[in-house]
């Protein structure tokens, strides 16, 4: 559970007796949510999150907290898009193993 699932709750139990402290949390999520967009990192939930801009070199962050850079290529033997380490040109990832294991990313 994160903070802002506790503001959430918090907002949604003094709604009806306080509405004003309740549009005063919703409206500090609001600025949370805002901020840490901003902060450069995207939300990876499904496929249709994923970067596609080939040859582009991305930061991907897993559910344990630690970071891979890979790069979108399709220089590879099947010609699909699959991300590959650029340090290591021999590891490639599927794209569906990506959006399983991590849960955003960025620009590198």
């Amino acid at each position: 559970m994160t903070h802002a699932d506790d503001a959430a709750r918090l907002a949604k139990k003094v709604e009806k007796d306080n509405p004003a402290m309740a549009g005063i949390i919703h409206a500090l999520l609001a600025l949370s949510e805002a901020s840490s967009a901003s902060d450069g990192w995207h939300k990876l939930q499904d496929f249709d999150d994923l970067p596609d801009q080939l040859e582009q070199d991305y930061v991907f962050e897993y559910e344990d907290g630690s970071q891979q850079k890979w790069r979108l290529s399709a220089d590879n033997v099947s010609s699909v898009e699959q991300f590959v380490q650029p340090d290591h040109p021999t590891v490639w990832r599927d794209s569906n193993d990506i959006v399983d294991q991590c849960v955003r990313w960025r620009y590198a």
